[in-house]
């Protein structure tokens, strides 16, 4: 396949609209400042991809991918994440002095019920094409807003629990200000670790009645979705309603979802659900896949709030 190569694409910022047009095209690649994306690349890919015309979905995707693991170049890339993705939801968030990506959209079916707070596999972005991207654009027709937020590069200086829970926190109290009350944690991967201690020790903090026998809250949250998850171990303690979905590609999948399950058994967990589902697969339409049905479904039975004043 060739040596690899630093590969540079430039792809006008134009309407996509524009896209099926020709002369819009080649008018777009005169007069409009061109999106770069440096990713490593084997060269032998660098004129297939220099081929493509992109959707809009997926250059935001690539800018996206470009910022968060290219850390070098962040600071130059951010008048190019602002450009191309503000009108797509992006804000900027803190955390420990640290400015990080998060992807907002607010609910678009008039009859909002609450919001999720996203958080991708390592190796991600916070609009990963076959898992988080589906999940955004269908929940937002359903009453949910969501934020997605950036995690640190794997093993970067960054990438330690105390900074993980300060972007968590972050985004916590962007959604206060928001107006949100009424949350589900989403996390993949790796970062199910996170999204699971951080509700685990909420409800060790505020511990449920003794007598209480429905589904609980952890602060704001009032259920967790975690996706191919790796190194949990299930608290006794931890009643949140918990939708627990792996896709078996994985021998951790085998492995570490008996040991939930087991444990899920041995605690009498009654919110604790788990469930095998195929791959997803990307969309660009906003078509929901298996992962996505799956989800609101959980989310409509656990976490479905109220409209304050309706």
């Amino acid at each position: 396949m060739g040596s690899v190569h630093t590969l540079s694409f430039y792809r006008s910022i134009g309407h996509s609209s524009d896209r099926n047009n020709s002369n819009a095209v080649a008018r777009d690649a005169m007069n409009t400042k061109k999106a770069a994306i440096v990713l490593n690349m084997p060269e032998s890919l660098n004129r297939f991809f220099c081929g493509l015309q992109w959707s809009a979905q997926f250059r935001a995707f690539l800018i996206i991918l470009s910022f968060s693991f290219n850390p070098f170049a962040q600071a130059a890339d951010q008048a190019l994440l602002e450009k191309e993705l503000t009108d797509k939801g992006l804000v900027w968030l803190e955390a420990e002095g640290q400015k990080f990506i998060g992807l907002w959209e607010e609910e678009r079916s008039g009859s909002a019920v609450g919001a999720l707070l996203i958080l991708h596999a390592a190796g991600q972005t916070p609009d990963w094409p076959d898992t988080i991207h589906p999940l955004r654009s269908s929940v937002i027709q359903h009453g949910w807003a969501t934020l997605s937020i950036e995690l640190p590069l794997a093993n970067s200086e960054l990438d330690t629990p105390q900074h993980i829970n300060a972007r968590v926190q972050s985004a916590l109290t962007f959604l206060e200000g928001k107006g949100q009350l009424n949350l589900a944690f989403v996390a993949f991967g790796e970062s199910a670790e996170a999204a699971y201690t951080w509700v685990a020790n909420a409800i060790e903090n505020n511990p449920p009645a003794d007598d209480a026998t429905g589904p609980i809250v952890a602060g704001s949250f009032r259920a967790l979705i975690i996706v191919s998850a790796r190194a949990i171990v299930l608290k006794p303690t931890m009643t949140l309603p918990t939708l627990d979905v792996y896709f078996d590609e994985h021998y951790l999948d085998i492995k570490e979802v008996k040991e939930r399950r087991t444990l899920a058994r041995k605690y009498r967990l009654p919110f604790y659900h788990q469930v095998k589902l195929l791959s997803p697969y990307m969309t660009e339409t906003g078509e929901e896949n298996a992962l996505v049905r799956r989800i609101r479904g959980f989310l409509n039975k656990y976490a479905k709030g109220v409209e304050v004043g309706k």
